[in-house]
């Protein structure tokens, strides 16, 4: 089982521009100045899909944590997270 919550509140704050993974799939993309944004790749059907959680300034390490935790177990069901987000819509 892959590690989760490798991130603190503190790096993602302090975090230079890049790419960062907290394990499970979620990732931050931190762009220059205060800009980023939070997405989480999960393979279905064999095919990688990457899914936007929402930007770093209104979306926490821990909101993020949780969204995360609930596309996952969609994932898990075999649908796509990014349909089901749709559909719901």
């Amino acid at each position: 089982m892959p590690a989760l919550n490798k991130l603190s509140s503190l790096q993602v704050k302090n975090a230079q521009p890049g790419k960062y993974s907290d394990g499970g799939g979620l990732w931050l993309h931190k762009k220059d100045g205060d800009g980023g944004k939070w997405f989480l790749r999960v393979h279905v059907h064999g095919r990688r899909r990457e899914m936007g959680l929402g930007a770093l300034s209104p979306v926490s390490l821990k909101e993020a944590r949780e969204e995360a935790e609930k596309w996952r177990a969609v994932a898990r069901q075999g649908k796509d997270p990014i349909k089901e987000r749709e559909r719901i819509r």
